[in-house]
């Protein structure tokens, strides 16, 4: 009699271990990042920014895009202390050939900004984080003459 009781203690005892160990299962153990990308001078979000997260002396991180709405999200599997950076670079070229028809001006607007933040994720939560970027706009021209080039006679 004592060894069957002994018998049924065990087998609650492990049923009662294994619904916890399955429940623990259910647990979400992730930490999410939402990043936005802000230009600190409009205030507005910036689409398409990449955005590089990374752990010091560590090989965790991250790389993307910032989506339309200027978010990029990802998760990690343990919280950790991590370093936001945002880059936008754009280049943006006009051609103005109608003011001297004898040389064409290409000007190239080059658009570089940065901006930077840290962030500690927690498990099981969602961290919401804003990196705001400003940079500088450079010039460039370059003018190219152009040469009247007969064709070449067909055979």
């Amino acid at each position: 009699m004592k060894k069957k009781g002994l018998i049924a203690v065990g087998i609650l005892f492990f049923s009662a271990l294994g619904a916890i160990t399955f429940q623990s299962c259910d647990k979400d153990t992730y930490s999410y990042l939402d990043v936005t990308v802000v230009e600190q001078a409009t205030g507005r979000v910036v689409p398409h920014a990449a955005v590089s997260i990374s752990a010091s002396g560590s090989t965790v991180g991250d790389f993307g895009y910032t989506d339309d709405e200027g978010v990029f999200s990802t998760k990690f599997a343990a919280p950790a202390v991590f370093d936001i950076n945002a880059r936008m670079f754009i280049i943006e070229t006009t051609v103005d050939s109608i003011s001297d028809p004898s040389t064409i001006t290409y000007t190239y607007k080059h658009f570089h900004s940065d901006g930077s933040s840290s962030i500690r994720l927690k498990e099981g939560e969602t961290v919401e984080s804003t990196v705001y970027i400003n940079g500088d706009i450079l010039l460039d021209s370059i003018v190219v003459n152009v040469v009247d080039v007969e064709p070449e006679p067909a055979e």
